[in-house]
């Protein structure tokens, strides 16, 4: 629900009564507004990669028989400094995380309920849990406490842990919690937002095409050796990224996918229980 309903009312003799309108539920125009912001930061990133940002750097490198080699790497500029791509990735992220706590807050009573998110696995047995699984239980119920206990259901069955299991790989790594801690970070700080490399880059020799095409090349990454000196270009659409000292990187391009978790694994399963 996406726009507003009009509601009346006829009071006696038919006559018109009030007339007041039902907005779409906070948590659906949360979301909305983040795919707004979004598009805005899309078009943003392709104003930046529109411009090239990125070189070839060839280095000199001594062989085992002394021989030198001419190694060239893609080299990925720094964003502008006044770049306004972090500040719209947190406009994103924050309605994504809003929209979370607003249908937690009104699947409870009192409206004092929050969305919980954590990277533990807080199912189990208490006796076989470490200490941090115990805190994130502990933090878990404070969170839900007066939820309906099927809301406390679809809320536990979202957290990374089931993941995890089920497919493997990093908590960390999982949409969620990329959006805990991207957001946590937003609030306190300006997010990097980096070039992080190229997707489908065609390098070229020579101004000759190479016919080698390169799905994913990382900055830094080595485009092509050669015992003589060559000129070497590179061509690609531009990967961008979060910046996670003290050397991880989060992909913007995971953003929909959240979005899509958010929709379909959360707030559909909870939305019966209003």
């Amino acid at each position: 629900m996406n726009a507003m309903h009009a509601l009346s009312t006829r009071g006696r003799g038919g006559s018109q009564g009030i007339i007041c309108a039902v907005p779409s539920p906070s948590w659906e125009l949360k979301l909305a507004r983040a795919e707004q912001h979004f598009a805005e930061l899309q078009a943003e990133i392709a104003r930046w990669s529109s411009t090239n940002p990125y070189t070839v750097t060839r280095v000199e490198q001594i062989g085992r028989r002394r021989t030198p080699w001419y190694v060239s790497l893609l080299s990925i500029d720094p964003p502008p400094t006044d770049w306004v791509a972090p500040m719209i990735l947190g406009d994103v992220l924050f309605n994504l995380r809003s929209a979370l706590d607003h249908i937690a807050s009104a699947l409870d009573p009192k409206h004092r309920a929050t969305f919980p998110i954590t990277p533990h696995d807080i199912s189990g047995p208490e006796q076989g849990l470490t200490d941090a699984q115990r805190d994130a239980r502990r933090q878990f119920r404070e969170k839900v406490r007066g939820l309906p206990p099927e809301a406390v259901a679809v809320i536990e069955r979202a957290q990374a842990h089931h993941a995890v299991k089920a497919v493997g790989g990093d908590p960390n790594d999982y949409a969620l919690v990329m959006l805990n801690r991207l957001q946590n970070v937003d609030k306190h700080a300006r997010l990097l937002v980096v070039g992080t490399g190229l997707r489908n880059a065609t390098r070229s020799i020579n101004s000759l095409d190479s016919p080698q095409n390169i799905e994913v090349l990382g900055d830094g990454a080595e485009i092509f050796r050669s015992p003589t000196k060559v000129a070497v270009g590179i061509r690609g659409d531009l990967v961008v990224g979060v910046a996670r000292p003290p050397d991880q990187l989060d992909d913007i391009a995971a953003v929909p996918t959240i979005l899509r978790v958010i929709r379909t694994k959360v707030i559909r399963p909870l939305e019966p229980f209003l």
